[in-house]
């Protein structure tokens, strides 16, 4: 019977198990002596104590499980629910930030319609306020105008009636200088 063993770099060997009483036992015989065999010693001996070391690995694979693996695989389990809670919330948040944004969006739009409805009223009433002051300007400027030719038309009159009286003698002075006499 042969056992297949691969060493470092070395090629696949077939390493003979021999039985010596009733165990089997794997000796190295190799083409290097030195390397692969102990001085001829048995290295592994398949008896009782192989159970043994399985049993010794199942209860420190039970002994690890118990105070390493569990605890450590229950951390990452809470952990990694801790991240998804987050991951969670992060995006509730921003669905709630998006939400408020499209409201705060929507109000500013409002805003900006009543304020632009607002200030075509505004430019309305002033425009409205603008001609009612140039009209009543204009009003009060055609009634001042009419009070002013009236008041020029009285002193032209007046200043004409002046003028005819001062002409009559001014003429009647300059008739008796001509003619050297006074005219009756």
């Amino acid at each position: 019977m042969t056992l297949p063993v691969s060493h470092g770099s070395n090629p696949l060997l077939l390493i003979p198990l021999k039985k010596f009483g009733n165990k089997f036992c794997i000796q190295y015989t190799g083409d290097k002596p030195n390397r692969y065999s102990i001085r001829g010693e048995i290295v592994i001996s398949l008896d009782w104590t192989l159970l043994l070391q399985f049993f010794n690995f199942f209860v420190l694979l039970f002994v690890l499980n118990k105070l390493l693996y569990r605890p450590l695989l229950d951390i990452m389990n809470q952990r990694r629910e801790k991240i998804e809670g987050s991951k969670t919330r992060a995006l509730e948040l921003e669905n709630a930030v998006d939400e408020k944004m499209q409201r705060y969006q929507q109000q500013l739009q409002v805003a900006r319609s009543d304020a632009a409805e607002e200030r075509a009223v505004l430019r309305k009433a002033g425009h409205q306020h603008e001609t009612q002051i140039t009209g009543d300007a204009q009003q009060r400027a055609v009634v001042r105008i009419k009070g002013i030719r009236e008041q020029v038309g009285k002193e032209a009159a007046a200043a004409r009636l002046v003028l005819n009286t001062e002409a009559k003698a001014l003429a009647g002075q300059i008739a008796a200088k001509v003619l050297g006499r006074e005219l009756a």
